[in-house]
């Protein structure tokens, strides 16, 4: 932090007064890793010792402590200090800030995301870069050796007698000599053929660590390896998530207003804080292999022949396509997929305007893509109204006309059925 910074916490965060005139007065510039007196120094004082310029900042470290009051209850504190001054002159401990955390979730209030537990020190989680470091390494030395046995195969080291250098060497340059093997290059080293299967055992290795999808005989393993580092990424984030709306149990408004982000069809939801008490189990989930298209489009015409399997209807259409515009894209399912209710009224309106228009002298045919067995139901309905019954009876040509669009819409019903015996046999 900057010195400014600091005289700024002592009014919008509360921190001792006297303990921020003494990190002032003491603490300038020192940064430490380890918080160990012994090996305290000044750091930025010599370009390039360090990425970050300390010597104008202070370190300030904000931690949280479990432990047990004077009473023996339990909690988390909340605790700001500097490393570099933590007693004062008559050796008491001295802070910025220390307070009872007041979450009623009991947990400290983070989580934390480490791809390796080798220890029970949160910081022992190694990355990529330190596990593929030998590998990387071994690759290294057998490509230089290649390239240095390369650049000795273009220009060979040249042997001749001691103090007859050849003033010129090249291709067409005359060099006189007195033995045969005056002049001769020297002997190349025999070329070792399993430099280049060592490499490639080695990047076989590394691919199968990290899931990395190379050759056909890969696949399966590199998927299960992608499935479980992604499954324990998002663990970690129904952790905070289920955190974050305990917290939001807690000390939400009495009643608030949201939207789901990212959906252009959602209406503003009114929730109160007592309709969201409870205990709730969050989950987040991802399937990677959604992410090989061919096996998309394989679960693709999977799906679609269960929905042709269905004979009993007991599967909900509305909810199939929202699956396949999941695996498409969910973003187009948003904009192209309407609520089941207001795509059947918008069908029924369609159909009544129609029926109008036929009423009126228009001959109007079906569209492709229409809900038929739907709209066929309202046109009989409308059919069966008085009012329709004496238009009919007073204008052949207004039946006609109508029972032309009926025996369409027939039509393409029983087309869709005969496309189904077609799959499925008769």
């Amino acid at each position: 932090m900057t010195a400014s910074q600091l005289k700024d916490a002592k009014e919008t965060k509360g921190w001792d007064t006297k303990w921020v005139d003494d990190v002032l007065d003491r603490a300038k510039g020192l940064s430490n890793a380890e918080w160990s007196g012994a090996s305290q120094k000044l750091r930025g004082t010599k370009p390039g010792m360090s990425d970050l310029d300390t010597r104008e900042l202070y370190e300030v470290v904000h931690g949280f402590e479990r432990r047990c009051d004077e009473n023996g209850v339990p909690g988390i504190y909340y605790i700001v200090f500097c490393p570099h001054y933590t007693t004062n002159d008559r050796g008491d401990e001295i802070v910025a800030r220390e307070e009872l955390l007041n979450y009623a979730h009991g947990k400290y209030p983070f989580i934390a995301l480490r791809r390796e537990h080798l220890s029970r020190r949160l910081d022992d989680s190694r990355g990529y870069g330190e596990i593929a470091s030998t590998w990387q390494t071994q690759i290294k030395r057998e490509f230089d050796g290649r390239t240095d046995r390369s650049y000795l195969s273009t220009m060979p080291p040249l042997m001749h007698p001691v103090g007859r250098a050849p003033s010129r060497w090249g291709p067409g340059v005359m060099v006189p000599r007195m033995r045969p093997d005056d002049y001769q290059y020297a002997d190349m080293p025999r070329g070792d053929a399993g430099g280049k299967d060592v490499e490639l055992t080695v990047q076989q290795m590394a691919d199968r660590y990290f899931g990395r999808p190379v050759g056909n005989e890969n696949q399966f393993y590199a998927r299960m390896r992608q499935q479980g580092m992604v499954a324990k990424w998002l663990k970690y984030w129904s952790d905070v998530c289920s955190q974050s709306f305990q917290l939001v149990q807690q000390f939400m408004d009495d009643e608030m207003y949201f939207r789901v982000v990212g959906s252009r069809q959602a209406e503003p939801i009114k929730v109160g804080r007592d309709e969201i008490q409870g205990q709730y189990d969050i989950s987040i989930h991802y399937n990677v292999a959604n992410l090989d298209m061919e096996l998309v489009k394989e679960k693709l015409n999977l799906l679609k022949l269960a929905v042709d399997f269905d004979v009993n209807g007991v599967v909900d259409r509305t909810t199939a396509m929202e699956v396949l515009f999941e695996f498409i894209d969910p973003q187009l399912g948003e904009r192209m997929l309407r609520p089941q209710e207001q795509a059947s009224l918008q069908e029924v309106e369609e159909e009544r305007t129609a029926f109008a228009q036929i009423a009126v002298g228009a001959d109007v045919d079906i569209k492709p893509g229409q809900a038929h067995q739907l709209r066929l139901q309202e046109l009989q309905r409308l059919s069966e109204s008085p009012t329709a019954k004496k238009l009919l009876q007073a204008d052949p040509s207004f039946q006609e006309r109508l029972v032309k669009r009926a025996k369409q819409h027939e039509h393409q019903l029983v087309q869709a059925q005969n496309a189904q015996i077609g799959r499925l046999g008769a």
